[in-house]
């Protein structure tokens, strides 16, 4: 057995994918609302983020969206997944901060504001994923295609579209894993275990 294989029945096979951007399904609050509900939610968040430049707007959402993925059966622990493969990005974004803004305010400052950014672009990945974990992308095609179909006779380029969502939303989840699968190549040739 490779240094990989021993490593992971060490952590006892806790080294399993968490299935961030995939639908989860259950029976859960999140889960049976309706489609087009969830993704005007989604824009609501979106815009929240952009729209209010205080501090507390995205620390508030990304202790509300750490909320709602506890409605999720195994929510927190995607979140944390996706917290944890954040924090390399976090670090470039203070530091291109402090680097790049050398003209405006103090260093404290230009640390703050890096942060508060990407604590942002956190809440708007959080919010997402947890979109695609409650919403399953048949019902989210269907109900598109329910909502654009009778208005006007566009029903093929409904059905065109709604195809599209679907595939786009079907195939994130295979992206992630092939990734996962490629990042987990690489560190076992490399001798990093997989990790």
């Amino acid at each position: 057995m490779g240094r990989a294989g021993k490593t992971r029945a060490a952590r006892g096979d806790k080294g399993m994918a968490v299935p961030v951007l995939r639908y989860i399904p259950g029976g859960g609050r999140l889960q049976r609302r309706h489609p087009l509900v969830k993704l005007a939610m989604l824009v609501m968040i979106f815009a929240a983020l952009f729209l209010f430049e205080a501090w507390y707007v995205p620390l508030g959402m990304g202790l509300a969206l750490l909320a709602a993925y506890g409605c999720v059966e195994g929510g927190p622990r995607i979140y944390l997944a996706l917290a944890g493969r954040f924090i390399i990005f976090m670090i470039f974004i203070i530091a291109a901060h402090l680097l790049l803004l050398h003209g405006t305010g103090t260093l404290t400052a230009r640390a703050v504001s890096g942060l508060v950014q990407s604590v942002r672009i956190f809440s708007l990945l959080a919010a997402t994923g947890l979109f695609l974990a409650v919403t399953d992308p048949l019902d989210l095609s269907d109900s598109f295609t329910a909502l654009v179909s009778p208005r006007g006779g566009a029903g093929r380029r409904a059905g065109e579209i709604s195809l599209l969502l679907m595939i786009v939303f079907g195939f994130l989840p295979l992206m992630t894993e092939e990734a996962s699968r490629l990042r987990t190549a690489v560190g076992t040739r490399c001798g990093f275990g997989g990790g």
